[in-house]
């Protein structure tokens, strides 16, 4: 039994690394240099773990499980209200955030 939890593990990681080369856009490399790539790397991974900490903030918050939130939609969501954050005093940004959040959530899945 201890084959199938390791293999629902890898599953996992290959559906992580599917949403990094397509959702992201990391399916190709444009630096150059080895240094310049592993920095690339690292900017596709800071920003695949901002979107999965949204997810997990937003699902756990709004009682949506964070795995049937989408990484694309919550990836369409955040650029869609950062003009909005941008535009907003501090004392308003967790407001927005908190409302554009529990909007998502409500939408489900999309």
């Amino acid at each position: 039994m201890e084959i199938v939890g390791l293999y629902g593990q890898l599953w996992d990681v290959e559906l992580d690394l599917r949403h990094l080369k397509t959702t992201l856009g990391m399916d190709i490399l444009r630096c150059k240099t080895p240094s310049m790539v592993r920095k690339e790397i690292y900017v596709f991974l800071l920003a695949y773990n901002l979107l999965r900490s949204l997810m997990w903030d937003a699902g756990t918050t709004y009682t949506t499980p964070p795995l049937r939130l989408s990484l694309q939609g919550t990836r369409h969501h955040l650029i869609n209200f950062i003009p909005k954050l941008l535009a907003a005093t501090s004392t308003k940004r967790l407001r927005i955030y908190r409302n554009e959040a529990k909007s998502y959530c409500s939408q489900g899945c999309s």
